[in-house]
C-alpha cells in the first residue's frame, strides 16, 4: 500500500492486542504510521490520532529534530522528519503534510531549493510552511517570503514552545 502512489499518502495505524516490541517495529518498518495496542489504548486515543495535523520536520540536526518530534507529538501533532531537503521534497510531495517546518542549511538539497521546486507542485503551492533555520540574512528571508512562507524564524531566537505556537497558529 505505501509503495503505491495512489495510496502511499494514506495514513496506515495498526490495532492488535499484541504489543511486542518486534510487531510494533516490524509494522513501523513497513510503512504503518502508528501502532496501538487494544488493551492499553483507549478508542478516544485512536480517534484522537486520527484527528491530528501532520508536521514534516525537514532538519539535518538530528538532535534538534528529535526534541521538535519529542515536543509536537506531546501537542497532538503527528511529526515526521526529514534529514535533507531532497528527502523532504519526496516525503512532502508523497504523504502531504499540513505544514512543513524547513531548515535552509541542509546537505544534499538546501532548504530554498526544495521550497522552490515545492511550489511548482499544484498541492505544493499551497502548502504553510515555516522557515526555521540560523540564517537571519535580509535577502535569504525576503526570498523565502516571496515563495509563500509564512513565517522566517531564526532558531536562537525561538523556544520549542513558542514554535509549537507558532505552528497551531497557522493550522488554526
Amino acid at each position: 500500500m505505501k509503495g503505491d502512489t495512489k495510496t502511499s499518502n494514506i495514513p496506515v495505524v495498526i490495532t492488535s492486542n499484541l504489543g511486542d516490541a518486534g510487531d510494533i517495529k516490524s509494522t513501523k518498518a513497513l510503512g504503518a504510521d502508528e501502532y496501538f495496542i487494544k488493551s492499553n489504548t483507549e478508542i478516544k486515543k485512536i480517534i484522537q490520532y486520527a484527528k491530528a495535523k501532520t508536521i514534516l520536520i525537514v532538519e539535518d540536526e538530528k538532535s534538534l529534530a528529535e526534541a521538535l518530534v519529542e515536543k509536537l507529538t506531546k501537542d497532538n501533532f503527528i511529526a515526521k522528519v526529514a534529514k535533507n531537503g531532497r528527502e523532504g521534497l519526496k516525503s512532502a510531495l508523497r504523504n502531504h503534510p499540513d505544514l512543513i517546518l524547513l531548515d535552509i542549511v541542509m546537505p544534499v538539497m538546501d532548504g530554498m531549493a526544495m521550497l522552490k521546486e515545492l511550489r511548482n507542485d499544484q498541492w505544493g503551492k499551497s502548502v504553510p510552511v515555516i522557515i526555521l533555520t540560523n540564517l537571519s540574512e535580509a535577502e535569504k528571508t525576503a526570498t523565502a517570503l516571496d515563495e509563500g512562507v509564512k513565517d522566517y524564524l531564526v532558531k536562537t531566537d525561538w523556544k520549542l514552545s513558542e514554535v509549537v505556537e507558532k505552528i497551531k497558529e497557522r493550522l488554526a
